[in-house]
């Protein structure tokens, strides 16, 4: 009678415990399958964290090579996140004109008189450039 007891215990403690452990996780982070075009750098700066953090909890060797449908922890993130409507493919490089902008916004100069975009932002070969050149 006393084994029954415990086997019921410990079977019924192993169900509890696989029932949790799905809900615990989830609290500490989701899992971001990789879309075309997403890099890691764009994945983390959308969701907030480093791209060596990622790369550490997912165990990545080169984190510059990561694949269409891989599934990627990132560790704290509460949701998923649209990562190509937080960071952009590409931006523009025209100079904008005197009227565009959000009401409200406080506005933005463009930083020269003249010249011209060299370099836009977004990706650069296997990185990601994170400001515009202009010469």
């Amino acid at each position: 009678m006393a084994d029954s007891r415990r086997w019921i215990r410990r079977e019924v403690g192993s169900l509890v415990v696989a029932l949790l452990l799905p809900a615990i996780s989830c609290s500490r982070g989701v899992y971001h399958r990789v879309k075309p075009g997403e890099t890691l750098f764009r994945i983390g700066k959308a969701y907030g964290v480093s791209v060596a953090q990622i790369a550490h909890i997912n165990k990545l060797r080169d984190p510059s090579r990561i694949e269409v449908g891989q599934e990627l922890r990132i560790p704290g993130a509460a949701e998923h996140v649209p990562v190509d409507l937080v960071t952009p493919k590409s931006a523009s490089n025209r100079r904008p004109s005197g009227d565009e902008g959000m009401a409200g916004a406080p506005r933005l100069n463009w930083p020269l008189d003249s010249g011209s975009v060299t370099s836009s932002f977004g990706q650069r070969g296997s990185s990601v450039h994170d400001g515009i050149d202009v010469s």
